[in-house]
């Protein structure tokens, strides 16, 4: 179950059963019921604080979600796991083509000679 949060934190106001039935509601739970409304005012308030409380959890699960500091955390996260897949595919290659393998050692050599021609045209042009 994701948590009510804002600034990272658990929104003490926010109790879990409302948490709980904010994430398993729909828009059409909220609507008035069809023709005449046989409810009591005690039961329409308690439908509304019900209501409000759900909105809340929402509204700070939303914030804790959209926060600078988790977008920050889970891009960084994010580029991390990029980065050590990167890595383990070319630690990868380099063991393909200790062992032998022709295709490896193809594209490493394609690569060296790339960046040889690269760094070539720059000296020249210089």
């Amino acid at each position: 179950m994701a948590e009510s949060i804002v600034n990272d934190r658990v929104n003490p106001a926010v109790d879990a059963t409302a948490r709980a039935a904010a994430q398993a509601k729909k828009a059409v739970d909220y609507e008035a019921p069809a023709g005449e409304d046989k409810r009591t005012a005690e039961e329409i308030e308690r439908d509304i604080l019900r209501v409000r409380e759900e909105l809340t959890a929402t509204v700070d699960e939303l914030a804790g979600r959209l926060s600078p500091d988790r977008l920050k955390e889970d891009m960084k996260a994010g580029a991390q796991a990029k980065v050590a897949e990167g890595k383990a595919k070319a630690q990868a290659l380099f063991d393909d083509a200790k062992a032998g393998d022709k295709k490896a050692i193809g594209i490493l050599a394609g690569s060296a000679a790339a960046v040889l021609g690269l760094v070539l045209i720059k000296i020249i042009k210089r």
